[in-house]
């Protein structure tokens, strides 16, 4: 949970007090999208997320990264990485 109607000073800059509830937490304030959605996250690459904003107002999200896949072997004629290196042209006496 991240309070967004609050800011503080740190040694690093500025930012918004930040509290991690348990799953007993989030069922006992009663919010059913928040209930879902911790209960069907994966935390091996997923995170659920409430921003707390003016009013009593708030935003859920469940934020998960995406994994690339290895890079696949270059073919014949490919390259990986910076472009080979310019064939540069003789000079003609």
């Amino acid at each position: 949970m991240i309070d967004t109607t609050e800011t503080f000073i740190h040694e690093r800059g500025v930012g918004h007090p930040t509290y991690y509830l348990t799953e007993e937490q989030i069922e006992a304030v009663g919010d059913e999208d928040a209930i879902r959605m911790v209960s069907e996250y994966d935390p091996s690459w997923e995170f659920v997320a409430t921003l707390m904003k003016q009013e009593g107002a708030y935003s859920l999200y469940r934020v998960g990264a995406i994994l690339k896949p290895p890079p696949r072997s270059p073919g014949p004629g490919e390259h990986r990485g910076a472009p080979p290196p310019l064939k540069r042209k003789k000079k003609r006496r």
